[in-house]
């Protein structure tokens, strides 16, 4: 869904699902994830917020989940130590960044906002925003570089575990 389209309110369950499970839940459990994003839908429709401004429905959507979070303390739960990882490299990479960094970074590349609008759902200054989205990339991609860096020496070392393609 790119910033350009017409978001509908529609597509705010799915949405919120998969940021909460991203960000949030850390891929973990998608009942607690489906939950966050259906009381974040029902708050929000209990303010009765015009749905004329499409954009700031979805600010205020995503702010409210990221509230919710902080209530209930799931924002602080260490993603590094969870059993499940998905099999994606750059999914590992992403659970392994702290929790304001892949925020930042979900919020623009995966959920479409702008830095401005991604800003504006953290309530942060867009310079802070931008700093930590940088953050966010520098150590993705070291991450990234070091999963790459181990599997390559596995290889040329010779493991006793044949690799099927």
């Amino acid at each position: 869904m790119s910033v350009r389209t017409a978001w509908k309110f529609e597509d705010a369950l799915p949405c919120l699902r998969r940021f909460a499970s991203a960000v949030v839940c850390g891929g973990v459990d998608p009942v607690i994830s489906d939950k966050l994003a259906r009381t974040a839908i029902k708050s929000v429709l209990a303010q009765k917020f015009p749905v004329s401004n499409a954009e700031q429905l979805r600010i205020v959507l995503y702010q409210t989940m990221l509230k919710q979070c902080l209530e209930l303390e799931l924002g602080a739960q260490d993603t590094g130590s969870v059993a499940f990882l998905p099999p994606s490299t750059v999914a590992r990479g992403l659970y392994r960044l702290a929790q304001d960094e892949r925020t930042a970074l979900v919020l623009t590349v995966v959920e479409g906002f702008s830095h401005a609008d991604a800003a504006d759902v953290l309530q942060l200054p867009l310079w802070v925003f931008l700093a930590r989205l940088t953050r966010a990339r520098e150590n993705l991609q070291a991450d990234l570089s070091r999963q790459r860096s181990s599997t390559v020496a596995v290889k040329f070392h010779g493991s006793h575990l044949r690799i099927v393609k």
